[in-house]
């Protein structure tokens, strides 16, 4: 929508027309979105080869997607056309046959050497005829999959159109064939023209009004035509995930980001709040550069992660950049709301989030907010957002300094809580506990749209707060800092009630549910609902498969044929760390 704002109040332009030619799938969402924004019609093409074989066999090339939760043909809907072949190239597009369409590209670049600058030929007076029927011959096969018998014939490709000769060379000889053409209806019954898709669709409307309607989405994407057998594109579901993470965290702080300072802004200028409005107002290109990078992230090689390493580099710095900033403009706008008469300074913040990240390709951690028996650490407050519009539940993780510690709420009333250890996983074989750093965790309850508070009060008398731990292989000493950084075990004892493990099987329960562990593997084993005491065994199993060599890559999910099971077990004795 940013680049949808960005046409219109620079060019006054709003687009009708979506084009959509090269992600490897489509989501049942995305008809909602395109028709929501503005957009009367669509074009696709990568979609499983048996749905294009489908399509041309009803000739529904032209059809109306409807999201998947919506009746036939409601708000929400969009004419859609599918290009019936592989891909966009000239090669794959005027036709079925690719090596006569090697014949209509006409890029002729001194220094390329390619399979159309052999097989192209300029378009002369000798051989305008030829060339004109064997191309119609082409548009006809590919308008007899659609009921109307009108050719949408992309000319282009990737990285094309980069060099002026090219413009010269495929509109020149173009051109020759269109005038041919047209000069002969009465023999050839065709007419071409150059077009975009919008005319496109203004044509196949005049000509055909009603459409059938496609439900759904189009996953998984999978095409033939690179290895004459099928190649599944689901591989890139899981290529780079550390990246996907960073996007939804993006998307997250953004959105919430936008929320607060929609609210804070409004509210420090009805107040006259001039040294915060600044700021604000200062804060709003850092807001328009996070929706821009989170734009750019959408992008099929990015969020793919299907990008070269240092396209993805890049990629992760932008989104690093996107994030900070977001958390930036909430800590602003949160302290103009909750400190009004604090005059802000740059880079001087009274609120400040309690999650950290040192650069993109570090997992981000939180950060032990300091409480203490004197001075202004006895009571630390801690601000609570809930950007949804509906209320919540949720249960508070905070790390802190101390055990000593107890939480309250805004008016001063005890809130119940628990002090967990935080666990110290640098040695391979056992687990300490960390001295300096202990996890405060208490469920809150948030009303929409709403900043809640709450406090973190030094207390010496909290000792029925810590929490009972039962685990293997762990330490019942404390872990320190050394002067040199390095994690040594301390000589005291920890705080927390510290207890093996029982043998056997391990079992939690709430009042709904009562769920069964092994106690070898951590796997579950049973759930019980107690409404309705029926015991549902679970069976957890982990495989793994190998890839073609040579052939799977980022893009696809392409097991070794040679396999005889592509499946295989690797998880099927204890290896975790036993740790509950």
């Amino acid at each position: 929508m940013r680049s949808h704002q960005w046409l219109w109040t620079n060019l006054g332009i709003k687009p009708v027309t979506g084009w959509s030619v090269d992600p490897f799938g489509h989501g049942s969402t995305v008809p909602y979105l395109l028709a929501a924004s503005g957009l009367k019609g669509t074009v696709i093409q990568r979609i499983h080869y048996a749905w294009k074989q489908w399509l041309a066999l009803k000739q529904y090339g032209d059809f109306r997607w409807v999201p998947s939760w919506s009746p036939s043909d409601p708000y929400g809907s969009i004419l859609t056309h599918n290009q019936p072949f592989d891909i966009y190239s000239i090669k794959h597009s005027c036709g079925p046959h690719p090596y006569i369409c090697l014949n209509f590209d006409f890029r002729k670049v001194q220094g390329e050497y390619t399979e159309y600058s052999l097989k192209a030929q300029t378009i002369t007076d000798k051989n305008v005829k030829e060339k004109a029927e064997l191309l119609l011959e082409q548009y006809a096969r590919t308008g007899s999959l659609f009921p109307h018998n009108t050719v949408l014939m992309p000319l282009g490709d990737d990285f094309r159109y980069n060099v002026k000769e090219e413009w010269d060379q495929q509109y020149t000889n173009y051109i020759k064939l269109i005038d041919y053409i047209n000069s002969h209806k009465d023999q050839y019954k065709a007419e071409v023209a150059f077009g975009t898709p919008s005319m496109y669709f203004q044509e196949i409307i005049k000509r055909y009004t009603q459409y059938p309607t496609v439900k759904g989405d189009f996953f998984v994407y999978s095409d033939i035509f690179a290895e004459g057998r099928p190649a599944y594109w689901s591989g890139y579901f899981t290529t780079r995930p550390f990246m996907k993470l960073l996007d939804r965290e993006l998307e997250n702080t953004l959105r919430s980001a936008e929320i607060l300072y929609t609210v804070a802004l409004n509210n420090a200028k009805q107040n006259k709040l001039t040294s915060y409005s600044k700021i604000l107002e200062r804060d709003f290109e850092k807001l328009i550069l996070a929706r821009r990078n989170l734009g750019l992230f959408q992008h099929h090689d990015a969020i793919t992660g299907t990008s070269k390493s240092f396209v993805m580099r890049d990629y992760g710095l932008k989104l690093f950049e996107g994030i900070r900033d977001t958390i930036n403009i909430q800590q602003n706008a949160l302290q103009s709301l909750v400190f009004p008469n604090i005059p802000i300074k740059p880079d001087q913040n009274l609120v400040l989030s309690d999650i950290e990240r040192e650069s993109y390709e570090k997992l981000s951690r939180k950060t032990p907010i300091q409480v203490g028996p004197i001075g202004a650490n006895q009571t630390r407050k801690i601000l609570i957002y809930n950007s949804l519009s509906r209320p919540q539940e949720h249960v508070i993780q905070i790390r802190v300094n101390t055990s000593s510690v107890k939480v309250t709420d805004s008016e001063g009333n005890d809130v119940i809580y628990q002090v967990n250890p935080v666990w110290d996983m640098t040695d391979n074989t056992n687990l300490w506990i960390a001295a300096d750093e202990f996890e405060v965790v208490f469920i809150a309850k948030l009303a929409e749209l709403s900043v809640t508070s709450f406090n973190l009060v030094y207390t010496t008398s909290n000792d029925d707060k810590l929490a009972t731990i039962y685990c293997k292989k762990c330490q019942k000493k404390t872990t320190i800092l050394n002067g040199e950084n390095e994690v040594k075990p301390d000589i005291l004892k920890s705080n927390f009630n510290i207890k093996d493990i029982p043998p056997g099987d391990i079992q939690l329960e709430n009042n709904k549910l009562k769920i069964l562990f092994n106690g070898n593997t951590g796997f579950m084993k049973t759930v019980t609902r107690k409404h309705n005491p029926k015991i549902m065994q679970c069976g957890i199993q982990f495989a793994a498969y190998h890839s073609a060599q040579f052939h799977s890559g980022a893009y696809l999910f392409m097991p070794d044929p040679n396999e005889r099971e592509h499946e295989k077990t690797f998880y099927n004795s204890t290896k975790i760390r036993n740790l509950l």
